[in-house]
């Protein structure tokens, strides 16, 4: 089976088990932080209409388009650390320029990259509920309803959960849906995979309260926590998606 590459978010525990259980699976894994790839030597060109990268690591390992079966990506961007000590316009710069250049990399690996937001997701500001118009307008076409008060619980965009109701995070992976470590099926997990899939979104976590009959969307997050049933769910993902590059080719 081709590499899979682990490409980890800032504290990222979950990322170990995720790499935990692509060994178990038999899957060769590479864990490559934000700091790694800052420093490596990247070379990226288009031929024939399709992206080709390689991407030269310190150690000496080289990860190309073509020899990758598949990526978990859960940087929020791309590191700028050697630019810290840089003027706030060319630490923007440089901020800009590599966050193109590994999303370049990442969207020419045609589907192996998951959990990769595309810029219309991440680039929206948000409405007057806390969550960016575009989520409310999907939650609301998948039948989920908006929120009605404002709060910050984990995750890159949220809205308050307000009330009593309790809230559920629902974690789609894939074309799985898991709620209190099981996956499920229902009308509900239809509609929270749907929302997924009007976001272009593979790995999403949404938060659902329950209430007067209805669910509503109160929050999402890009980079859901990997543990237990979802860990072993993306790694099942990865492995599928390594597995279908190698008969592709």
């Amino acid at each position: 089976m081709a590499l899979v590459v682990i490409l980890p978010g800032p504290e990222d525990l979950g990322a170990g088990q995720v790499v935990s259980a692509l060994r178990r699976r038999g899957a060769d894994a590479a864990v490559v932080p934000g700091a790694i790839l800052e420093v490596s030597r990247w070379e990226h060109r288009v031929v024939g209409g399709r992206a080709e990268t390689v991407i030269t690591l310190p150690t000496g390992l080289q990860l190309s388009s073509a020899s990758v079966g598949a990526v978990l990506n859960r940087l929020p961007g791309a590191s700028v650390r050697r630019f810290a000590r840089s003027s706030e316009r060319d630490l923007t710069y440089a901020a800009v320029e590599s966050d193109a250049l590994l999303l370049a990399w990442l969207s020419g690996l045609e589907g192996r990259a998951v959990g990769t937001p595309s810029p219309v997701v991440t680039g929206e500001g948000a409405g007057a509920d806390g969550i960016p118009l575009k989520w409310l307008v999907w939650g609301r076409r998948c039948g989920l309803g908006g929120p009605r008060s404002v709060a910050v619980p984990r995750g890159l965009v949220a809205a308050g959960t307000g009330g009593d109701a309790a809230v559920e995070r629902w974690t789609v992976v894939g074309h799985n849906v898991i709620r209190s470590g099981e996956v499920v099926e229902g009308e509900a997990a239809d509609r929270v995979r749907a929302l997924a899939a009007l976001a272009g979104m593979d790995l999403l976590e949404v938060l659902l309260r329950s209430g007067a009959g209805r669910r509503e969307l109160v929050g999402v997050s890009l980079r859901p926590a990997l543990t237990g049933v979802v860990a072993d769910a993306v790694a099942d993902l990865l492995v599928e998606r390594a597995r279908g590059e190698e008969l592709a080719s």
